[in-house]
This record gives structure tokens, sequence and C-alpha cells, in this order.
């Protein structure tokens, strides 16, 4: 009777306290509407946690950061530079802190990213004390630290298992549907018009958009034969708010990653199939989609608002070309970092010739996850790669809409065996190797490192 009692009482006694805390917020605020609200939401908090446990509620709320990450348009009415996906991150991975510390396994970051990263670190740093306005370098260089640098660390350091990678995936491809259903519903996004959705830019779009599509290749091995039919629906949605968002960058990219599928994937049947649905796909939308000359294959084609677009390109690029050949080594600072539409030629203007290898070497160090993780998970590189190639005509950086996505290829190189739980992607592991004696020492270097 004793132990059932004290066993009662602690299941009971996290609930009680809960019920006792919301009563005692509420009573504090029940002078003010807003403070009412703040209260009910914080002990709602505080009850999901309890509810979950640390661990399991700080997977969920980055889930749910990678749905929300789409929505860059989404930000905090006080602090407009801080997205949603931002808030959720955060609390996601504070939660997730105590774990992250206490793991028994080894940190292991990939060398291209270690030497990438102190080479970002140290040339950025130097950059921005060196211009007139450090403090307004500094406080973009910040930026930059925290996407390019940050966001994937923590994932190597959280490594989370297949499963919850699979999760991740999931979530942010169907916030970008969101993001563009968001568009329709509300009236003011048509065909023949550029979509914009949850996003500040309708380029922005075409790129989650892009990025949605470029993660369904791993989604495909998480899922159940019987639910493939609705990830291709979240697929072609993906592939309409490239096409809708009239950006020409993330449909030549995207139709360059189907490109690269047959060799990738060495799969002639799959890449044949991939083609015929994206050609139908391209055909149909522009029969019944551009009516007024603003989807993305009208655009590419030089139609719609493309010349002034490309006008305005054509001077930025100058700039920042001239900006660099004035000072190749030391860069200009970070203050002008996002403006240039070729991501490298901002980086470099930006750091220097030295500090562009530095930012090349992090981006190569998740693109080569294309060929030695074991597969599937090698598909999670899809979207490095596709950022690779887009990066040469988009202005984007740091923004966390890019790098949650990629930070997926960063966290599928160091996972620990043990994490692997799927018997497809453990055979797959140990042949790579076709030699027996070579492929048990790379099972057991995988097992200890």
């Amino acid at each position: 009777m004793v132990d059932r009692l004290s066993a009662l009482a602690r299941a009971s006694g996290p609930w009680l306290a809960m019920g006792l805390l919301l009563a005692a917020l509420v009573f504090a605020a029940r002078d003010g509407v807003v403070l009412m609200v703040l209260a009910v939401i914080v002990a709602g908090f505080l009850l999901f946690v309890v509810a979950l446990g640390l661990e399991r509620a700080g997977r969920w709320l980055v889930v749910l950061g990678f749905f929300v990450a789409p929505w860059s348009a989404v930000v905090l009415p006080m602090a407009t530079f801080v997205t949603f996906a931002d808030v959720f991150f955060a609390m996601g991975f504070g939660l997730l802190l105590p774990s992250m510390l206490l793991s028994r396994t080894s940190l292991r970051v990939p060398m291209l990213y270690t030497v990438g990263a102190i080479g970002s670190l140290s040339l950025g740093l130097l950059a921005s004390l060196l211009v007139d306005d450090s403090v307004a370098s500094l406080g973009m260089f910040a930026r930059f630290v925290a996407g390019v640098l940050i966001v994937p660390l923590v994932f190597m350091v959280w490594k989370p298992p297949v499963r919850v990678i699979g999760h991740l995936a999931m979530a942010y491809a169907l916030g970008t549907c969101a993001s563009i259903g968001y568009g329709v519903t509300k009236g003011g996004e048509r065909p023949g018009t550029r979509f914009i959705g949850m996003t500040e830019h309708p380029n922005i779009l075409g790129i989650t958009g892009l990025l949605g599509l470029a993660l369904i290749p791993f989604i495909w091995t998480r899922i159940k034969p019987h639910h493939r039919w609705f990830w291709l629906g979240v697929a072609a949605v993906n592939a309409a708010a490239v096409w809708f968002s009239g950006s020409r960058a993330a449909l030549v990219v995207a139709i360059a990653v189907v490109l690269m599928w047959p060799v990738i994937e060495r799969s002639l049947r799959g890449g044949a199939w991939m083609l015929l649905v994206g050609a139908v796909g391209v055909l149909v939308a522009d029969q019944f989609f551009s009516v007024s000359g603003d989807s993305a294959l009208a655009r590419l084609m030089g139609g719609g608002s493309s010349w002034g677009s490309d006008a305005e390109r054509s001077n930025l690029l100058r700039h920042y070309w001239h900006g660099f050949l004035e000072r190749p080594l030391t860069g200009n600072g970070f203050e002008e970092a996002v403006l240039g539409h070729n991501v490298y030629l901002q980086v470099a203007f930006s750091m220097g010739v030295f500090g562009l290898i530095a930012f090349v070497l992090v981006l190569l160090a998740g693109a080569i996850s294309l060929f030695t993780s074991p597969r599937p998970l090698h598909r999670l590189a899809y979207p490095v790669v596709a950022y690779a190639m887009i990066a040469m005509i988009t202005s984007v950086i740091w923004d966390r809409y890019i790098w949650a996505p990629l930070a997926l290829a960063f966290a599928a190189q160091v996972l620990d065996r043990s994490q692997l739980e799927d018997e497809d992607i453990r055979a797959n592991l140990l042949s790579a190797e076709p030699d027996p004696a070579a492929a048990g020492r790379h099972a057991a270097r995988f097992v200890h490192r």
C-alpha cells in the first residue's frame, strides 16, 4: 500500500505542481490581459516539458523550428531579425543541452569544417576590425557565425538519430507547403503572379521550395509505401513554390539536381522517371499557370520582370567586384555582405580571397557527405549541393531557412553506429568496402572513434 501511494505521489506530483504554478501565474497577472496570456503560455510550456521530459520536448521543439524555418517573414515584433524558427531552436536546444553535455560519445567534427570554420572566424573578425565602421560589420558578422558556423556545429554535437533526422526533413518540406498555402489562401497570390508565401521575397520562397524538394529523396527512404502518394503531393507543392516564386535560379538548380540523380544514385530508371515527371510538370505549368509571364520559366526566357532584375544584378555585381579588387586580402567587412546576388563574391568582398576559401571549405564539408555517408544518409547532402549551386546567383548567406536543412548533412557524417537503427543503413555502411577485412576495420573505427 505504501509503495502504491509513493508511486502515485511521484506520478501526480509534477502535475499538481504545474496546476499550482498555473494558478499562481494567472493570479499574479490578473490585472493585465497580456500578462495573463503570457502566464498561460509559460505554464503551458512548463507542462509540455514535464509531460515529455527534457530530451523529447527539446526534440519536438527543434522539429517545430524546422517546420517554421521556411517562414522567414514571421519574426518577433520587437526584434525583426529574430524569426520564430530562432525562438524554437533556442528553446529546443536549451532543453537538449543537458543531454548533449552529458553525452558519453566524443565530439567528431570533419576536418574540412574545422579548417573552414577557424579560417572564417579569424579572417571575418580581422576584416571587421580593419574597416571604418567595425561595430556594424561585427554585428553582421555575428549573423554569419550564427548561421554558417554554429548551426552545423550544434547538429554535430547533438547527433540526432536517423529517425529524428527524418522528422526534421519532413517538417521542413511541410513548412514550405504551409508557406505557399498561406499565400494562396490569403488571396493575394494567384497563377501569373510571383508568390511570396510567408517569406520576405519571392526568391526566398523559391529557395525554400528548392531545399524542400532536395530533401524529398531522403524522406522517401523514411516513409511507408502507402504514404508515398502524400509525399508525392508534398514534393509537387514544393516544386510549385519554385515555379510560382518566379525564381530562375531555383528552377535551374532544381533541374540540375534532377540531372545529377541517375549519376549519384546509379539508377537510370529512377532518373528517367524523374525527368519524365519533371518535364510533364513544367509543360503543364507553363501551359496553364503562366498568365502574366512571371513564372520561373518565363523569366528564365527573358519575359516578365526579368529585364529590370538583370540590370540591377549587373550593377551590384560590378560594385562588389570592384570592391573586392580594392581589398582582395583583407576584405571590406560585412556591412554590405548580402546584396551582391552572388554569395561567393559577397564573401570575397567581405573578408577577402582567403575568407572565401574558408567559406567554400565549410560548404564542401557538408557536400562531401554525398559520397562518404552510408546510403541513404548520403541523400541529406542534396540540399548542400543545391545551395552551393544557387549561391552563385543569389544573395542569401546565413539565414536559418538555409542552414537548418543543410546542417542535417553535417549531422549524418558524425552519427555513431548505435544511432544507425536501420539494418539497411548498417549494411550499406559495411558494403562501402568490398574487402571483408577492410570492412571490419572500418566498422571498428566507426564504433570506437
